[in-house]
């Protein structure tokens, strides 16, 4: 019976393991494909708005009449409303992929990943070396809404804490 179910669990484990890998590749796809849709038009808006431009000489040269200026200008206007909407495709896929990898878009300043009681009953269960070892700050680029930031996140010394132990805590 127990092997059952763990045959069960298992099989349960790789399910969860290939969806999430699913949702990840999907999520990288889509923000890589908005991401080059974007390129193609922010050159189209580009073109558009040198096509209004030379419209716009021409009518006040008088060598065409006003229809012209405004269908170039809707075509503008047009282009960059396809430009905003491909911008927010391109975001939201990126915090798909945030999500799919497990979040990360969080702001735990000051906070631990691992809340201090989970820790502190981990450490009187298990010895896990250096794994719950004091950690250090180093900076990591993060988003936010107001674009990319730069924050500390707390991670281990390559060598896991070891040469501060040594030395008495100092640092």
């Amino acid at each position: 019976m127990q092997d059952a179910a763990f045959q069960e669990a298992a099989i349960n484990y790789q399910n969860t393991v290939l969806q999430a890998a699913a949702e990840v590749e999907s999520a990288l796809y889509g923000f890589l494909k908005a991401q080059e849709q974007l390129a193609y038009l922010t050159e189209s808006a580009e073109s558009v708005r040198q096509s209004l431009d030379l419209s716009t000489i021409q009518y006040k040269e008088g060598e065409t009449d006003f229809l012209r200026v405004d269908i170039a200008a809707a075509n503008l206007a047009q282009q960059q409303d396809s430009q905003a909407t491909v911008e927010g495709r391109v975001a939201s896929n990126l915090i798909g992929a945030y999500k799919a990898l497990g979040g990360g878009w969080e702001l735990r300043l000051g906070r631990e990943f691992i809340p201090e009681a989970t820790i502190k009953e981990m450490r009187s269960r298990t010895n896990w070396g250096h794994i719950l070892a004091a950690r250090t700050t180093r900076p990591r680029r993060i988003w936010d809404s107001s674009g990319p930031k730069t924050r500390t996140r707390r991670i281990l010394p390559a060598d896991g804490g070891r040469a501060r132990s040594r030395a008495g805590g100092c640092e």
